[in-house]
């Protein structure tokens, strides 16, 4: 058992740190000691609010002090200044026993999020990017899911029937359209899901004042990675 024990804490990549209830270091294990943020003679026996940066202790002070609370606590994330640049952690952490006890100990995993961290931040630029871009398009764009519900509409789509954006999200494709427009855009969506593709047509849309809107759509059909039909954009 010690030996399946040893085996599974080599495998995690991950930063395990003891502590009380007050925060307050008392054992570590490191198997990628560049992960410490300190050296362990200058940690050990002390509080993480002594040790870390104030904003990176007090995001951890604030999770031991939850797992006190309610046994555990899963999420909480944070950033320190390493030799070789900034990192990320996110933190995971369990009670040892009762964690209603006075002398409670508790386990923080402490992963390195920090390629994640970098990946997602580039991706919401990209998306920031892209989302100014459509924007600025004259053209109206949309897009809506497996179920026929509007999921993102620009600037220009939404003021094309007299509404904003916020308005329509969530709300059905079909919303601002008579029984046999709607069954047209049914039949549109059939195809889609069906044959993976569409030419271009032209609806009846009403705007929000009464009028009559005409819309040349140019669809084209969106699937999740396992190649279930997901939706549509146009």
């Amino acid at each position: 058992a010690h030996d399946e024990l040893e085996a599974l804490l080599a495998a995690l990549p991950d930063l395990l740190l003891e502590v009380d209830r007050e925060g307050r270091l008392h054992r570590y294990r490191a198997p990628h000691p560049e992960l410490l943020y300190a050296e362990p003679r200058q940690f050990l026996g002390k509080l993480i609010s002594e040790i870390l940066p104030p904003d990176a202790g007090r995001v951890v002070t604030e999770a031991i002090a939850e797992a006190a609370r309610i046994g555990r606590h899963v999420g909480a994330t944070y950033s320190l200044p390493m030799p070789d640049g900034v990192k990320w952690f996110e933190l995971s952490i369990a009670a040892k026993g009762d964690h209603r006890a006075p002398d409670a100990r508790f386990i923080a995993m402490a992963r390195d999020i920090t390629r994640r961290r970098v990946f997602e931040e580039a991706l919401q630029q990209n998306e920031e990017k892209y989302r100014t871009l459509v924007d600025m398009l004259n053209e109206g764009i949309g897009m809506q899911d497996a179920d026929g519900s509007i999921t993102y509409v620009n600037r220009q789509g939404a003021e094309m029937l007299g509404y904003t954006p916020d308005e329509l999200i969530g709300r059905p494709m079909t919303v601002q359209m008579d029984r046999k427009e709607a069954d047209a855009v049914f039949r549109v969506q059939t195809r889609l899901r069906q044959e993976g593709r569409q030419e271009p047509y032209e609806i009846q849309c009403r705007h929000r004042d009464g009028h009559t809107v005409h819309v040349l759509v140019s669809p084209q059909p969106l699937f999740d990675k396992a190649g279930r039909y997901a939706g549509s954009i146009g």
